[in-house]
Parts: C-alpha cells; structure tokens; sequence
C-alpha cells in the first residue's frame, strides 16, 4: 500500500474519521476498485457495439478468467463489471 504522509496529515487534521477507525479507512481506500464501463444507450452504434462485445470479446474469456457481471440499465442490457482487474492490463 502507498504512504502519502501529506495527505494522512491533511484528512487527520480534518477530523471526519473516528481515531479507531482510521486504520481501516486506510485500507478501504487501498482496496481495489472492480472495472466498470456502460454504453451510451442512445447511441448511434449502441446495439451493435453491445452485440459486438459480447460475441467478439467476452466470448475470448470463457476459461472463466475474466468474471463479468452484466447489469441492465434502463430495461436494457448496457453495463458491465469485473472483479479482475489484471486481465483488463
């Protein structure tokens, strides 16, 4: 994890975080974040480019390397999230 003295000083100083917690409000902010994206629905190319990533791409990782949740927004299917950011590198 990465020690920035400054910005621990500057955030202490503020007082938003109990002194118990601070060890864990560090951590919470070391974890990492999952890769999330979403298509502009209204789009142009909305359709196809959701067609096109689930056939042409997601289908590249079916050994089950690369967990992707699909989230449906608006009635449609247009986002999508993964815990496993090192497949994304």
């Amino acid at each position: 994890m990465k020690k920035n003295a400054e910005f621990e000083d500057y955030y202490k100083n503020q007082e938003i975080v109990p002194e118990g917690e601070w060890d864990a409000f560090l951590s919470s902010l070391a974890s990492e974040l999952p890769v999330t994206f979403r298509i502009n629905g209204s789009g142009r190319f909305a359709d196809l480019l959701r067609d096109k990533l689930q056939s042409d791409f997601f289908s590249h990782f079916s050994n089950g390397d690369l967990m992707v949740s699909p989230h449906a927004m608006h009635g449609q299917l247009g986002a999508w999230s993964s815990l496993n950011n090192t497949c994304w590198r």
